[in-house]
């Protein structure tokens, strides 16, 4: 529609309209046209009051007013920038990852959304860094992609699922980082030379735990233990410690107990322990 204003200083009972967003009006007095006006010296004015009220508050309310009223006025960009350090300085004060968000979600153009970004993505890192875990590094990438810390939490997922026995995890897990950083390819030769001693020590404890099998039935043969129970024994030790694992100490210890067990042989049979 249009906009009417009675101004002072014009006609009794004059009245100026004018579309929205134009400086030039029509002057009407009594209902007939008596000419035109340029408002720009009252559009200024007008502009000129609100924002000295909006600099006089100086709050976010207040700048975020003056935009609404005023969104080309010609103190805007100022009051955009004034309404983003008030946002910002409110978000650091807060301290938190909810209000970073809140300022990017906000203000994702801001002057400060660089260090928004930053301010996350550190604090997701040190909630990875404290867990400590596996999963704790990988939903750090699943939520920086292309975060500061991304190649050392691609890192730290390998060896964590390596440390773990996970040798088939970690091989994955290496191919799909590979897939979006070409530069992790040094590290992910170097993790998968870890794998591959990992598979190498798994097989050796593998011969040894046959060994072993054999050994103790030799011992226990007296007691009631077979060749079927050899084979119980070294086919269920192999099946714990599959080349594709890298076995904890105490996993290798139980399977011991196991085989003793199998072969009817007192925990207490000489030499085994």
């Amino acid at each position: 529609g249009t906009l009417a204003v009675e101004l002072r200083g014009l006609l009794p009972a004059s009245v100026v309209v004018a579309a929205p967003g134009t400086t030039t009006a029509t002057v009407l007095a009594n209902g007939s046209e008596v000419g035109t006006v340029d408002l720009s010296a009252y559009v200024a004015t007008v502009d000129a009051e609100a924002w000295a009220a909006a600099q006089s508050a100086a709050t976010t309310d207040a700048y975020a007013r003056y935009l609404r009223e005023h969104p080309a006025g010609g103190y805007a960009a100022e009051a955009v920038r004034r309404l983003d350090e008030l946002v910002w300085m409110a978000a650091q004060v807060e301290g938190t990852a909810d209000a970073m968000s809140r300022y990017l979600s906000e203000n994702p153009k801001g002057a400060h959304a660089a260090e928004a970004l930053a301010w996350l993505d550190d604090d997701a890192w040190r909630t990875a860094e404290s867990e400590g875990t596996a999963e704790s590094f990988s939903l750090y990438l699943d939520a920086h992609p292309t975060g500061t810390h991304g190649a050392t939490a691609r890192t730290r997922v390998a060896e964590l699922l390596i440390e773990g026995g996970d040798l088939a995890d970690a091989e994955s897990r290496i191919g799909e980082f590979l897939a979006v950083d070409a530069e992790f390819q040094p590290e992910a030769d170097r993790l998968l030379g870890e794998i591959a001693e990992a598979r190498r020590q798994a097989e050796r404890r593998v011969a040894r735990a046959i060994e072993q099998a054999v050994s103790i039935s030799g011992r226990c043969s007296g007691q009631g233990a077979g060749t079927g129970d050899v084979q119980v024994a070294a086919d269920a030790y192999r099946k714990l410690f599959s080349v594709r694992s890298a076995a904890p100490r105490q996993r290798i210890q139980d399977a011991t107990n196991d085989i003793m067990a199998r072969c009817m042989c007192s925990p207490d049979c000489a030499g085994v322990r």
